[in-house]
């Protein structure tokens, strides 16, 4: 892709292939909130779409600020150790980011801008105190994302997230957990086991949830679920034994870009505005597996 030595690190540091993935959160998770409530205007989750998005980027700045003293010794070449791009200049954007989408989404409404609060201390939670201790930083990984997605349900909302929502907020936290544990040793060579099999739990699960919400437009899941499901079995046998580091960070990269494909489905069970954003994302996975050769995406 060309681009100057500048720009390519900014776009490496920001972790590219990754942010398609992000607006999808939310979007998810209006489309939800409008299917179990009947109806409704999609348009504010534009807002908190972009709001997430700004939080994604600023958090990925931050963990890489957090780690320049190990990437120094095991990843010389990234954007920071390298020098491409100066620490100050990467923690001015990320708060100016961070202020930008809280801005955002209280502008939308307050509980809106609640969970955004919550969202924010999340990713400086994971930053500052968790992301050393694998569990809970796992955890708290996969908290930013199902907040993200009760992100989008409150901008369209007449009130609290009901239950399905949740359920579905629940179930993608879980399976960003279960993939950030398998990128906590990503640069050795280790037996994985039965950790290979997690996201393909917390997926299927969550595609699962489809049956019980989809209705009219909703048989539309079927299609992203399926690849879905496929790709998820397939990373699984891809890790079995001690697989190489390269492996296991292509398949972290394949793990993320498919929640482009999850967060179709949950689009597909509201229409018309759904269907549309969900045949958008289902059109974002591939573009986003071409982003990927050229970026790393763990």
């Amino acid at each position: 892709m060309p681009a100057t030595p500048t720009l390519r690190a900014w776009l490496q540091l920001i972790r590219l292939p990754n942010l398609l993935t992000v607006p999808g959160d939310p979007l998810a998770g209006a489309c939800l909130a409008l299917a179990i409530q009947g109806g409704g205007r999609l348009t504010p989750a534009l807002m908190v779409g972009a709001a997430s998005l700004a939080f994604y980027t600023a958090g990925l700045i931050i963990n890489d600020c957090c780690d320049l003293k190990e990437d120094r010794r095991q990843r010389p070449d990234r954007p920071l150790p390298s020098g491409h791009v100066a620490r100050g200049h990467a923690l001015g954007a990320s708060l100016l980011l961070i202020v930008l989408a809280l801005g955002l989404a209280w502008r939308v409404n307050p509980l809106s801008g609640a969970t955004a609060g919550a969202l924010s201390g999340m990713i400086l939670l994971y930053n500052l105190l968790l992301k050393r201790s694998p569990l809970p930083g796992a955890l708290a990984m996969g908290l930013c994302r199902g907040l993200s997605l009760l992100l989008g349900a409150t901008a369209v909302g007449t009130g609290r997230p009901g239950g399905m929502v949740l359920a579905a907020a629940l179930l993608l936290t879980l399976y960003i957990s279960a993939v950030t544990l398998l990128a906590d040793r990503e640069h050795e060579a280790v037996t994985l086991g039965g950790r290979r099999w997690w996201p393909l739990v917390a997926g299927v699960a969550l595609l699962v949830l489809l049956l019980v919400v989809s209705h009219g437009w909703g048989w539309l899941s079927l299609l992203p679920a399926t690849v879905a499901g496929v790709s998820l079995l397939r990373l699984g046998g891809a890790l079995r034994g001690t697989p190489a580091p390269q492996i296991v960070q292509s398949s972290i990269g394949r793990y993320i870009r498919l929640l482009l494909l999850v967060q179709a489905a949950l689009c597909f069970v509201q229409f018309p505005a759904g269907t549309a954003t969900g045949v958008v994302l289902c059109l974002l996975w591939p573009l986003s597996g071409r982003l990927g050769r050229w970026f790393y995406a763990s």
